[in-house]
């Protein structure tokens, strides 16, 4: 199979046999909102949390060394969450970081699952994360980004888990995708 190049109205043809090593097209001459590298992390791995002390969650981290520090990193989740509460009130929090800066924290609780509860009552109630964060990260060094939670309950017990629906074991993933500027 031949490659073909249209240049200045001419056609020009390379035979594939005659291609060696590895060929690249430089990032520099790729335009603006080109997809440059693409790095992903996906876990099954149960973590569960009943403080407000913020937990990692097991597996879901990812590390991408963007090649420009122009670049924009766009960030995408999917998790599945379950909260379960015996309390008045409880709210699940997922927050996406950069390193230790928090880039994205959604409450689950304006996710539509903040309601009041008499005392001793026990729900739970399940749903999924998928959050898509663009991130200017402005290095061109290693940069690792990770998912945690954290809960928080008055008056009794709560907490928040991932990956694991009605004892199910679910799949949770982040995606990184550099973008060129």
């Amino acid at each position: 199979m031949a490659l073909t190049q249209v240049a200045s109205g001419l056609i020009a043809s390379v035979a594939a046999s005659t291609l060696t090593g590895t060929q690249t097209i430089p990032r520099g001459t790729l335009p603006t909102g080109s997809v440059l590298q693409v790095v992903s992390a996906t876990t099954t791995s149960t973590t569960t949390n009943t403080t407000s002390t913020p937990a990692d969650v097991t597996g879901l981290t990812a590390t991408i060394t963007p090649s420009s520090s122009s670049s924009k990193v766009l960030v995408m989740v999917a998790t599945q969450w379950q909260l379960f509460r015996s309390a008045i009130e409880v709210a699940g929090y997922l927050i996406v970081l950069r390193g230790a800066t928090t880039i994205f924290n959604q409450s689950a609780n304006s996710l539509g699952m903040e309601a009041g509860l008499s005392t001793g009552s026990r729900i739970y109630l399940t749903g999924w994360y998928a959050p898509s964060i663009v991130d200017s990260p402005a290095t061109t060094s290693a940069t690792t980004y990770k998912v945690q939670l954290s809960c928080v309950s008055t008056g009794s017990s709560g907490s928040i888990t991932v990956n694991n629906q009605g004892n199910n074991t679910q799949t949770s993933s982040i995606i990184l995708m550099e973008i060129a500027a």
